[in-house]
Formats: structure tokens, sequence, C-alpha cells
């Protein structure tokens, strides 16, 4: 506000003349501090637009998706998951949660960890067939998760994004390269099977 009021009262006669550079010198503070507060305000809308989007459009996909934030070791799902699943929407240590254990087995859970741990920031995905049992029922599923790197000169993983659908036949299109950002070259997912693990 102080800011605002600053430019107002320096611009409040537009045809005013400055006397000196000091004098005009002296509310650019002012001015940079407003542009710099509409500037994160206008980011802060966008991302909770962007937001409110993703939660919208995973709600409604019914395709569990999920985001791993590895400092906070925590685990973000969607609500309609967690209510089926009988947990919070944020999970804490995610691979010690009886709900997790209830949807995949420890092993898949073991081995898609380990091929998680081998990613590169050049090849981030990862693909796994399995069986995931919800309620009782067993699903013919496709986990694919791309790991997320820091910005660092020197990169490290700082969490996992992803999505659990179900195999309904047709997975061709997995099998194209992906186009991310910031990579100039195209990117295919690496396929991990419980064969592997063997």
């Amino acid at each position: 506000m102080e800011a605002q009021e600053a430019i107002r009262q320096g611009l409040a006669h537009p045809n005013r003349a400055f006397n000196s550079y000091e004098e005009l010198k002296s509310i650019a503070p002012a001015i940079q501090d407003a542009e710099t507060l509409d500037v994160t305000e206008y980011a802060l809308d966008q991302l909770e637009n962007e937001r409110e989007k993703n939660h919208f459009l995973t709600e409604i996909s019914r395709q569990l998706q999920f985001d791993y934030n590895k400092s906070l070791d925590l685990l973000h799902i969607p609500v309609w998951a967690a209510k089926r699943l009988g947990t919070s929407a944020q999970i804490k240590d995610p691979l010690h949660t009886e709900a997790l254990a209830n949807l995949i087995s420890n092993d898949l859970v073991e081995l898609l960890s380990k091929a998680i741990a081998e990613t590169t920031p050049q090849e981030p995905l990862v693909r796994l067939d399995c069986t995931v049992t919800s309620n009782g029922e067993a699903y013919d599923c496709i986990i694919i998760t791309k790991t997320v790197w820091s910005q660092e000169e020197k990169p490290i993983p700082v969490g996992v994004i992803g999505k659990i659908m179900q195999n309904n036949g047709d997975t061709t299109w997995l099998d194209a390269p992906f186009e991310l950002p910031n990579s100039h070259t195209p990117i295919y997912i690496h396929n991990v099977t419980p064969k592997e693990s063997r």
C-alpha cells in the first residue's frame, strides 16, 4: 500500500517536471515494489488457477494421479482416491503406510522405488505394469512416473509425479516418445516389469 501511495503522490500531476534525477529516482523503488507486487500477485493467481484446474481434471478422470515430495516424505493423492483407500489425501511416510500396502504389493513398491532411483534428468520416466487391488478386487494397471529434479548445476531428485491407470488393452501410445520441457530430444519410458526383479 505504501508503494502505491508513493507512486500516486509522485505522479499526481501528469505534467509535473521532476527537478532532478534524484527526485525521479526517489519514486523508482516504489514503482519497482508495485511492479514486483503485481507480478507476484499475477503469478500466485496463475498458480491457484493451475491448481484448481489440475484438481478438477484429477477428480473427474478417476485415474489415480499422485505426487511425492521427497524432502517432506509426503505423498499427495486425489480426494476421491483417499476416500476409497480410507486414508488422508496427504500421506506421510507412504512406503510404510497400510493403505498403500493394500493397493500395491511390497515387492512392486520396492521394484518401482528401485527403478525411480535409477532415473536421470535425461531419462526421468518409468512404467510398471502391475496388478492393483482395490476393495478386494484386482485390476491390471499401469503405473507411470516422472522423477522431478532440482534446477541446480548437479540436479538431485526432489520428488516424483505419476499416474496409476487401468490397462484397458491398447497401450501403444505409451511407446511413442514424449516431448518434455527443457529436453531437446524425445524421451522414452523405461519399462519395468516384475520379471526384471528376478
